[in-house]
């Protein structure tokens, strides 16, 4: 069980969150956006777009500008260049980044054809998965295409006893009665209600629910006749085999492929892939 934070620590927390929140927002808006789709991946598209990248980055330094030295290592590493940098003129690398044009563009004519091919040399069960995915990217694609922008999904009108309320301020003084109710609607259940919210509490007791599985608890005598039911019918089958109560943080991280990156983690900004990034860096 844990214990509850003092005020002085709680305070901490939230200054300690404060800080993460804005170095890592800070970092997302350093980071290159990408825009993918229009040309498919594969290998072979994937060298010569690292060789004009790194041309583009070796003529932006020769040129004076800044450039970071590990974004230079690290180019030159994915472009797998070998050559003598130092000793070509501004005119030479000019020359290869033309050249690096002209190769990138010859095969990003035919990245069709060469993406079929790279799904070739994956395993069956990951090739059909990104084919099932990118047939229906392409089929949203071309719906959107044709029949523009999909509308908004605000609630801009509510209608409240034959009127239609149209207003901020008046959709607000509608909803906020509903979401009210719907918010306290389970206030007068039994476990919320006495004696059984003093036997489980409002976030549940250990020693009460072990004791409800294993059939030895005893319902209060004030307890209303169904939960007494409810109560009984919760005994755990014999034979169950017990099951690790703890998720390790690799184990959860896994799970998280199958979560979208854009979703938005609330007023603090920060979208889901930026908590991925933080678990997996290195730093």
């Amino acid at each position: 069980m844990g214990v509850p934070l003092s005020p002085a620590q709680q305070t901490e927390a939230i200054e300690i969150d404060a800080l993460k929140t804005k170095a890592v927002l800070r970092a997302h808006r350093k980071c290159r956006k990408v825009y993918l789709g229009k040309v498919s991946f594969s290998e072979a598209l994937d060298v010569p777009k690292r060789l004009l990248i790194f041309c583009q980055t070796a003529v932006r330094q020769r040129k004076g500008l800044r450039v970071s030295t590990n974004l230079w290592k690290r180019r030159k590493k994915n472009a797998k260049i070998d050559l003598n940098l130092k000793e070509m003129s501004l005119d030479d690398l000019e020359a290869q980044l033309c050249l690096a044009h002209s190769a990138y563009r010859k095969a990003k004519k035919d990245h069709m054809a060469l993406r079929e091919a790279f799904w070739d040399t994956l395993d069956p069960k990951v090739r059909d998965r990104l084919k099932r995915h990118e047939q229906a990217r392409n089929i949203g694609r071309m719906a959107r295409a044709i029949n523009g922008k999909l509308d908004s999904l605000q609630v801009k009108v509510v209608e409240h006893e034959g009127s239609l309320c149209d207003t901020k301020e008046r959709i607000e003084e509608v909803l906020l009665s509903v979401n009210e109710a719907k918010g306290h609607s389970s206030e007068d259940t039994d476990f919320l209600a006495f004696p059984l919210v003093e036997e489980f509490g409002y976030q549940g007791n250990e020693q009460a629910e072990n004791a409800v599985l294993q059939g030895s608890y005893a319902p209060p005598p004030l307890a209303s006749r169904y939960s007494k039911l409810f109560l009984k019918h919760c005994v755990a089958p014999p034979g169950l085999p017990t099951s690790n109560d703890q998720v390790s943080t690799a184990d959860r991280c896994k799970g998280w492929k199958r979560a979208k990156e854009c979703t938005s983690g609330g007023r603090s900004w920060i979208i889901f892939a930026i908590n991925k990034s933080v678990t997996f860096s290195r730093a």
